[in-house]
């Protein structure tokens, strides 16, 4: 009994040494901006907690909300999990891991996009990056922000639609 008790102990204390690995693996590549930490956080995301978070996004009372975007160069239709922030005239993102993620650049590029968040369905447009000071998100992430260092936001303006659909973006 004992000895499984033992390997218990061992594999409790690997997991949560793996976990912490983890963890400051995240924390130093975003607060760096050390591109190949962030490409294996961004890959990660993709492929892991993007497709978790579909299941609920956009929906009302969820904290993340759902964009809806065209690839740059293919037009491909994609859907992005975000964490808006409501501000004034639309809602402020925080970028995490700096202004070059695929999603933003095809949002930038295409100009607009439809942001499906708490319910409702918004088209996004004027998407510009700006430093995170200048959003509401200062107040409301200050611990995140100081946490991760993250230093720009995006702000987009916002119309909402009527109804439940989400138009083509």
């Amino acid at each position: 009994m004992s000895v499984v008790l033992v390997a218990l102990g061992v594999i409790a204390g690997t997991a949560l040494l793996l976990l912490a690995t983890a963890i400051a693996f995240l924390v130093v590549g975003i607060r760096t901006q050390n591109p190949r930490i962030l490409g294996v956080v961004r890959r990660f995301n993709r492929s892991v907690t993007n497709r978790a978070q579909l299941r609920t996004a956009g929906k009302k009372g969820a904290a993340m909300g759902l964009l809806h975007h065209r690839g740059r160069t293919s037009g491909r239709a994609y859907v992005t999990p975000i964490g808006p922030s409501p501000e004034p005239g639309g809602f402020a993102v925080v970028l995490p891991y700096g202004p070059d993620t695929d999603w933003l650049r095809n949002l930038r590029a295409a100009g607009s996009g439809v942001l499906r968040f708490d319910g409702r369905t918004y088209r996004v447009d004027r998407p510009e990056v700006v430093p995170i000071g200048e959003t509401v998100l200062v107040e409301r992430e200050a611990a995140t922000i100081r946490f991760f260092k993250v230093e720009n936001a995006l702000r987009l303006r916002a119309t909402e639609f009527p109804g439940e659909s989400v138009p083509d973006s």
